[in-house]
């Protein structure tokens, strides 16, 4: 994965931890909790319940109507991770997980946290974790890299006729693992042959497309899940 750790999520000085912990006492902030091998419909929200005398831990309980707080959760005991958005930045990081009775739980943020930097055109690159797949003029292919702006797929020789450049083109449907987004309308802005190590022509091609006239709140959908998967990857690594 195209990432470069240290830019994308920054390590919390103690005195923004501090000031982290605190807000969670004394605000409703909602807390979403995920471990290993969750999918991005698996996490689950929560809020605090009551604050305990130990700094970083607290009792939780599920976000929503009694009845849903009632549902046990799937996380199980012990390493999980964490994100919360206080103003307009995200914070994510390690934590330890714990079952209560009476559907509460506890948590303990005990390790390092992290600011969580959303951006547009941060790029998650397709792997054996995350499949990003492309339908266009009821072909499939595959994708190399996605973002909030754009798209990088891989294309036979004989299909590069449904990409010129230069052209707005509609309508592009793509899945991110199981989430499904659809582009209204896109343009080419780089075609390029694929070569292989030895410099020989493959009879494929990266063709880069950018968004266009996409609605704002679609735009912050997608870097929504990118952002999610990106940050997955990054803590579970």
């Amino acid at each position: 994965m195209r990432m470069k750790k240290k830019y994308h999520l920054s390590k919390c000085s103690k005195y923004d931890r501090s000031l982290i912990l605190r807000y969670l006492k004394h605000h409703a902030y909602k807390i979403e909790l995920w471990q290993k091998g969750f999918t991005e419909k698996e996490i689950e929200q929560y809020e605090v319940d009551k604050v305990t005398e130990t700094e970083g831990i607290f009792v939780i309980q599920k976000v929503g109507t009694f009845l849903k707080r009632t549902i046990p959760s799937k996380l199980k005991n012990g390493l999980s991770y964490f994100k919360v958005t206080i103003g307009r930045r995200s914070y994510c990081g390690k934590v330890n997980f714990t079952h209560q009775e009476n559907s509460k739980y506890i948590l303990e943020i005990s390790g390092q946290i992290y600011a969580f930097d959303q951006r547009e055109n941060f790029r998650l690159a397709s792997n054996d974790f995350i499949s990003v797949r492309v339908k266009f003029e009821e072909k499939k292919f595959d994708a190399i890299d996605v973002s909030g702006k754009s798209i990088c797929i891989i294309v036979d020789s004989k299909d590069v006729p449904l990409f010129p450049a230069g052209r707005t083109l509609s309508t592009m449907r793509f899945v991110i693992n199981d989430d499904l987004f659809i582009v209204p309308h896109f343009r080419v802005i780089s075609l390029r042959e694929i070569l292989s190590p030895e410099g020989k022509t493959t009879q494929k091609f990266k063709v880069v497309c950018l968004f266009t006239r996409l609605p704002k709140s679609q735009q912050q959908e997608i870097v929504k899940v990118v952002e999610s998967y990106a940050r997955k990857l990054t803590l579970e690594s």
